[in-house]
């Protein structure tokens, strides 16, 4: 009987002490533009890197980076459609030149944002990542 207590308890603190994969999806979410890492999120919800990255894992099945790069790379290829320049969403992003956009893209995608861009044009493929709330 305690231990079913002590449970309880326990689960009740953690469900209302700790961020849910949900709110840090929805500050990424709003934080795209902005040069965005994993400790200006753990800092501005009070947790330490290295929890934060823990709770994230255990909920959503990625790391926290994982989910930063692909709603990144998201934004990019939005960004790409609507037809901005690389320089343009380098600056956008946060990026310090838009060569390290084309490296942070390439290691991602196997594509630069050019190459990605006429493929997409082309219709030989589609939007590689779906950056939805709550994915």
């Amino acid at each position: 009987y305690q231990n079913t207590v002590f449970l309880k308890f326990f689960w009740l603190f953690y469900l209302y002490h700790f961020p849910s994969s949900k709110q840090i999806q929805t500050y990424v979410h709003h934080h795209t533009h902005a040069k965005l890492s994993c400790n200006e999120i753990a800092d501005a919800m009070h947790y330490s890197v290295r929890q934060l990255n823990r709770i994230f894992a255990e909920t959503s099945g990625e790391t926290l980076y994982q989910y930063i790069a692909r709603a990144k790379v998201s934004r990019i290829q939005e960004l790409l459609t609507q037809g901005f320049s690389p320089a343009y969403i380098s600056e956008e992003l946060g990026y310090s030149s838009p060569a390290s956009l084309t490296r942070f893209f390439k290691s991602e995608v196997s594509l630069t944002p050019r190459e990605w861009l006429g493929k997409y044009e082309q219709g030989s493929l589609y939007l590689l990542f779906s950056f939805k709330l709550g994915d």
